[in-house]
């Protein structure tokens, strides 16, 4: 009797502490915790992700009590149709983009969360790096092109963030494309 009570317990204990508040990330291979895996790769890297250990979105949410939901994806861009109309030849990228995935997490999500439930949580979007690696050719051969492709990436990823801020999230944490020369692999 005693030890199922305290089995008991101990599961009441890990749904309780396991509600939050969150750290929901979407994004890339910078925020990606295994979500595409390594299957297939002519290297195997650890625990299935691009990295040879945790990342930051992991150190983030465990220095600071968060529960990590990460719907990041290696791979992602801001918007498939958008790199797909820009790049030449499309880039047959069908990987969850940003709008994907905020998609798919809003309808997951959205019968069950209120602005109450996830006024503590914390969202962060890591994407940019493959609009732009898959687009590159195209950008080098019209400034024009570039301009109007950047704009158009700035005014996705604007409609995804307001789709976040409509969902009722108040803390979004947005990072910038980092140098690609002083990235690793």
């Amino acid at each position: 009797m005693i030890p199922a009570t305290l089995t008991i317990l101990s599961l009441i204990s890990v749904s309780i502490a396991a509600t939050g508040p969150y750290l929901v990330s979407f994004g890339d291979s910078f925020s990606d915790i295994g979500n595409r895996g390594t299957e297939g790769q002519k290297i195997k890297y650890w625990n299935d992700r691009y990295s040879n250990g945790p990342l930051w979105n992991e150190y983030l949410a465990y220095n600071n009590k968060y529960t990590l939901v990460d719907y990041a994806y290696t791979g992602a861009t801001t918007n498939n149709t958008l790199v797909d109309g820009f790049a030449k030849p499309a880039s047959a990228n069908k990987l969850p983009s940003l709008s994907d995935q905020i998609a798919n997490f809003t309808s997951t999500f959205s019968p069950n969360l209120t602005r109450h439930d996830i006024k503590k949580d914390l969202v962060t979007i890591t994407v940019g790096s493959s609009d732009f690696s898959l687009a590159m050719k195209e950008m080098d051969k019209s400034a024009f092109k570039s301009v109007w492709y950047s704009g158009a990436l700035v005014d996705s990823m604007t409609e995804s963030i307001q789709e976040l801020i409509e969902f009722g999230f108040k803390r979004i944490l947005l990072f910038n494309i980092p140098d690609l020369k002083t990235v690793p692999g």
